[in-house]
């Protein structure tokens, strides 16, 4: 959480910088950068977006809790019973709860994981802006554009598949700066990055976020 914050905000603004075509900002001191600059916001940033992921979660440990509740309230007499399916409806009846626990998370946690998806880039490209507030704008400026951005996500999928099942992993190496950098292009193009020079910190109003 310490050392990861920083790093991540940086490692986002090192992706503008190479979007922007800026060879001074290419380096690893961009990485560090937030070490000094800024530090207490980025661990900020990264605890609360970490709470609201872990939140999301909640189904799934409700849906273990309760499955395994009622598989191990039942084990006395399943064991003394000894037959196969005696055992075998309460354990399947386990899985499914918890399996529809972890199901109902996904679907929680992949639109929400979107929404907040910009709030690194935001907190990079405007140092002043703090951690709820990097938050919140992510969350206007990916109104309508959450399904456009997994869209774009998985158009790496077969270059996901390359890089785990023909390179061993190696590929990732390769893959990942491509896919974050795709993302800084996504988030230019949808904050309107082009006139950020005229105000101070990103706009607060949804509408300038949506495209034409």
């Amino acid at each position: 959480m310490f050392v990861s914050s920083p790093v991540k905000v940086g490692y986002r603004k090192f992706c503008l910088n190479v979007l922007d075509g800026k060879k001074e900002g290419i380096g690893l001191d961009v990485l560090f950068d937030r070490f000094s600059k800024g530090y207490l916001k980025t661990v900020g940033l990264n605890f609360v977006h970490t709470l609201i992921m872990g939140l999301t979660s909640i189904p799934t440990y409700v849906g273990l809790f309760i499955g395994g509740a009622q598989f191990f309230g039942a084990l006395p007499a399943l064991l003394a019973n000894e037959t196969p399916e005696a055992i075998i409806i309460p354990f399947l009846s386990f899985f499914a709860i918890t399996y529809l626990g972890a199901i109902v998370t996904v679907c929680i946690s992949i639109p929400v994981s979107y929404m907040y998806s910009m709030a690194h880039f935001i907190m990079a490209d405007y140092p002043g802006v703090g951690a709820i507030e990097a938050l919140r704008l992510s969350r206007q400026m990916m109104r309508g554009n959450k399904w456009r951005l997994f869209c774009l996500d998985f158009s790496f999928i077969g270059w996901i598949l390359l890089a785990a099942c023909c390179t061993c992993g190696i590929g990732y190496y390769f893959l990942t700066p491509y896919q974050y950098v795709s993302h800084a292009a996504f988030y230019e193009e949808i904050s309107n990055r082009g006139t950020h020079e005229e105000v101070e910190f990103p706009s607060v109003n949804p509408e300038d976020y949506y495209l034409e």
